[in-house]
C-alpha cells in the first residue's frame, strides 16, 4: 500500500494558525510575536515612566515577563520545526520497521487522517484561545486580590496601567494560546499512539 502524504505531515507544522514551511518563516513569526508582546509592553511601560523606578517592580526588572515573551514565546514557535519533523519521522519508522500490519493500514490510515483533521480544526483552536483567556482572567482575578506595586498595576487597587491592559489582554493570552496549542498537539500525538 502506498503511503500518502498526510502520514509525512503529521500532526505537527501545519495547523490553521501557521501554515508557515521554512525556518525563515517561523523566525520572522517567533520575532513578530516578540514584538506584539514584549516590545509593546516595553513602549507602552516607557510611556507612563514604569521602565526603572517608580515602582516596587519596575518593567526592567521583571525577569519572568521578559523570560515568558523572549525566550519561551519564540521557544514555542521555533519549536515546531524540529518537533514536527522528528514525529514525522516516527510515523514513517511505524510503516517501516513494520510496526503496522498490513492489514492495519488502512485503519491506521484513517487514524492519521483524523489526527491531522484534529490538528487543523479551527474550533479546536477556537477553545484552545478560549481557554487563554478564560487562564488569564482567572490569574487577573488572583492578581487583583493581591496589593501589588508593579509596571504593569502602579496603584494597589486601582486600575491597570496602559501595560498591565496589553499585558492582561494581549500578551498573556497569546503566550498562553501558544502553550495550549502545543498541549493539544500532545494530546493528539498521544491518542494516535493509543
Amino acid at each position: 500500500m502506498r503511503v500518502t502524504s498526510h502520514f509525512y505531515d503529521l500532526i505537527w507544522i501545519s495547523g490553521n494558525t501557521f501554515r508557515v514551511r521554512s525556518s525563515q518563516h517561523y523566525l520572522a513569526g517567533a520575532a513578530i510575536l516578540a514584538g506584539i508582546s514584549w516590545f509593546s509592553l516595553y513602549v507602552l511601560s516607557a510611556t507612563q515612566g514604569l521602565l526603572w523606578g517608580r515602582v516596587n517592580i519596575p518593567f526592567l526588572g521583571d525577569l519572568g515577563t521578559h523570560a515568558r515573551f523572549l525566550l519561551a514565546m519564540p521557544a514555542l514557535v521555533v519549536a515546531d520545526i524540529p518537533v514536527g519533523l522528528r514525529l514525522r519521522e516516527m510515523v514513517r519508522q511505524f510503516l517501516r520497521s513494520q510496526l503496522i500490519l498490513e492489514k492495519d493500514r488502512t485503519q491506521f490510515t484513517r487514524v492519521v487522517a483524523h489526527a491531522v483533521k484534529s490538528r487543523d480544526s479551527r474550533l479546536a483552536q477556537t477553545i484552545v484561545l478560549a481557554l487563554a483567556y478564560v487562564t488569564t482572567y482567572l490569574n487577573f482575578v488572583q492578581f487583583r486580590l493581591q496589593d501589588a506595586n508593579t509596571w504593569y498595576a502602579p496603584v494597589p487597587g486601582a486600575h491597570l496601567s496602559l501595560a498591565g491592559y496589553w499585558y492582561f489582554l494581549v500578551a498573556i493570552p497569546l503566550f498562553q494560546f501558544l502553550m495550549y496549542r502545543w498541549l493539544y498537539r500532545m494530546y493528539i500525538w498521544a491518542t494516535l499512539l493509543w
